[in-house]
């Protein structure tokens, strides 16, 4: 027989003894095999443990093994509240089969040793524009025991003055762990200048004239007010565009352009100065020769002048002339000259003769006349108003007088001297040539006397004799 000490149970063992006879002997010996030992149990770690609170628990359990049964399963009891502070046990209890039980345990001390997380709202980096507000964007705190907690910031930023600034957060849990947390602002002037045009960006001018630009200002967010560099120029005298630029820089180096567009146009007419006066009053049947005119552009400078419309001389009336004149842009001008053709001028009139004639008296005088020519009317009719007295010597205007068509008057004189240059003419009365006997008285026949003006003037003779009868003689 045999006792299987892993198997409680009763057993019997049997002896025998056999002599030399063959005599054959038996005996028994029963053997209970009992377990009265409980199983061992093992923990897994230690047995007593400081957990970090609000952190999750987990247990790292604990084994068992029974002399007789080997293996045995494991209860545990107990639990740990991870959001508590304190201690706590865990039990383990194991029973093997027969009924042997055997417990263990496991100290677990809640403390909290972590202090708050704090989380930086936004970046924990930052640059930050200079000149500008800042505002910090925080930051908030939790504990794993105590949630939510306050968060105290330190620490400011100058966005007047660029540079590194540190903000320091930190927050302390009621277990007095404290944690702190930094955000680095660079405060950084990367804003150009803001350039303001004084007027408008686009610009039209009229060549020719003076430019004078506008200009700019600048002001810069850290800086203020900044200095302003032009460039660029407007040729006024030619037509097109341009472009000036204005730049500025701050402290920082930071640049900025602004454009102002100029174009420069030509939209002013020619001047066209006519020579002379702009009306003028022309003799009719006269050559009319015009005075012309001349035209100055603003920017081409002097220009050729066209000249259009006509004078008809021999046609009283207004005539138009017209002067254009166009520039390189296209820009015209026109001018005008009224030229009034009139006949003011009196037919000449033109005497047959002499203007001035000494006429015997008493002879008939018959005027030489004359004949009168018109500018415009050719041949005009004469009228002679004569008052020459052939009887009555003396100075005779004898007037000559023509009308044209428009009514113009001509005159002309002639001056006639009216003269008594012949002598009487006497008639003896008998012989020129008497033979008288001397010694005897002498009597006259006498004699008549007859003028052409004064007719018979006998009575005027004056008889002066040298005859002397006593002197033989002639």
């Amino acid at each position: 027989g045999s006792v299987t000490v892993g198997t409680p149970g009763a057993y019997t063992l049997t002896f025998s003894a056999t002599d030399a006879a063959g005599n054959t002997t038996t005996a028994t010996r029963t053997v209970t095999v009992t377990d009265t030992t409980g199983p061992v149990i093992t923990l897994s770690g230690s047995g007593t443990v400081t957990h970090e609170g609000a952190t999750v628990y987990s247990d790292a359990g604990a084994s068992a093994n029974d002399a007789v049964d080997g293996d045995v399963s494991v209860t545990t009891s107990g639990s740990v509240t991870v959001g508590t502070l304190g201690d706590y046990t865990i039990t383990y209890s194991a029973t093997d089969a027969a009924g042997n039980t055997t417990t263990a345990t496991r100290t677990v001390t809640v403390t909290d040793t972590v202090g708050p997380v704090i989380s930086v709202s936004g970046s924990t980096t930052v640059t930050h524009e200079a000149a500008t507000t800042y505002t910090d964007a925080g930051a908030s705190a939790n504990d794993a025991v105590g949630g939510d907690i306050s968060v105290t910031s330190s620490g400011s930023v100058t966005v007047g003055t660029p540079g590194n600034y540190t903000i320091t957060y930190s927050a302390t849990d009621s277990s007095s762990n404290t944690t702190t947390a930094t955000r680095t602002v660079t405060v950084k002037d990367t804003t150009a200048p803001v350039i303001t045009l004084s007027g408008s960006g686009a610009v039209t001018h009229e060549g020719a004239t003076t430019y004078t630009d506008a200009g700019a200002s600048a002001t810069d967010t850290l800086d203020g007010t900044v200095t302003v560099t032009t460039s660029g120029s407007v040729t006024v005298g030619t037509p097109g565009n341009y472009t000036l630029t204005y730049s500025a820089a701050d402290a920082a180096g930071n640049t900025t352009t602004a454009t102002r567009s100029v174009t420069v146009k030509d939209t002013t007419d020619p001047v066209i100065t006519i020579s002379g006066n702009a009306a003028v009053t022309h003799e009719a049947a006269t050559t009319y020769t015009d005075a012309g005119a001349s035209a100055t552009d603003i920017v081409d400078g002097s220009l050729t002048v066209t000249t259009s419309g006509t004078v008809t001389v021999t046609t009283q009336g207004i005539y138009t002339i017209t002067y254009s004149v166009a520039d390189a842009a296209g820009n015209t001008a026109t001018a005008t000259r009224a030229v009034t053709v009139v006949d003011t001028t009196a037919p000449a009139i033109t005497l047959n003769g002499d203007a001035s004639i000494t006429h015997e008296a008493a002879t008939t005088y018959g005027d030489a006349g004359a004949t009168a020519t018109d500018a415009l009317d050719g041949s005009t009719t004469v009228t002679v108003d004569n008052p020459v007295d052939v009887t009555a010597p003396a100075t005779y205007t004898v007037t000559y007088t023509s009308v044209d068509s428009t009514g113009n008057k001509g005159t002309a004189t002639r001056t006639v001297v009216v003269k008594d240059t012949v002598s009487p003419v006497i008639t003896l009365v008998g012989d020129a040539s008497v033979t008288h006997v001397g010694k005897t008285a002498y009597t006259d026949s006498g004699a008549t006397a007859a003028d052409a003006l004064d007719g018979d003037i006998s009575s005027s003779i004056v008889a002066t004799s040298t005859v002397n009868q006593d002197v033989i003689g002639s």
